[in-house]
């Protein structure tokens, strides 16, 4: 029973560099922790959509200075994302900046398409405006979808 307590003050302390650490390197993983959190009474659903959408934000543009200023310098990410890269381009020749509201929901170009319209050299005020917008749909998307399932499944 000690354990379990020390877990939980450990989980509590630490929840909001958990749901950051896991938005990072997952995205949806994230957001439900957060959505666990607010379950457990330990979080407000609000601080879960704030937090989503401004480390998806940051993330996002930290991937937009990465093709910007970094991507023809480093081989290796070109040989290993070239594919990607070029069916990426396609995309965005055909819907331009816009498609970063619809590229969050797709699984393998998700990180991809904020590199290229870096890479491509798209305006920073059009890509900032398409992030910020996407940033709170996908989070209010994902948090709120996983409310919903929480609180159908929990009773």
């Amino acid at each position: 029973m000690l354990e379990c307590d020390k877990m939980e003050q450990i989980l509590n302390y630490n929840k909001y560099l958990i749901v950051i650490a896991l938005i990072l390197l997952s995205g949806e993983a994230g957001l439900f922790a957060g959505v666990a959190f607010v379950a457990a009474g330990k979080m407000h659903m609000y601080e879960v959509i704030i937090i989503g959408t401004f480390v998806s934000f940051l993330g996002n543009m930290m991937y937009y200075y990465l093709g910007k200023f970094t991507w023809n310098k480093w081989n290796f990410l070109r040989n290993k994302f070239g594919g990607k890269i070029e069916k990426s381009k396609k995309l965005i020749n055909k819907f331009g900046p816009p498609i970063i509201l619809v590229s969050r929901f797709i699984y393998g170009i998700r990180n991809i398409i904020p590199i290229c319209l870096g890479l491509y050299q798209v305006n920073i005020i059009y890509f900032t405006i398409f992030n910020i917008i996407g940033g709170i749909i996908w989070t209010m998307f994902y948090t709120c979808s996983g409310y919903l399932i929480y609180t159908y499944f929990s009773h």
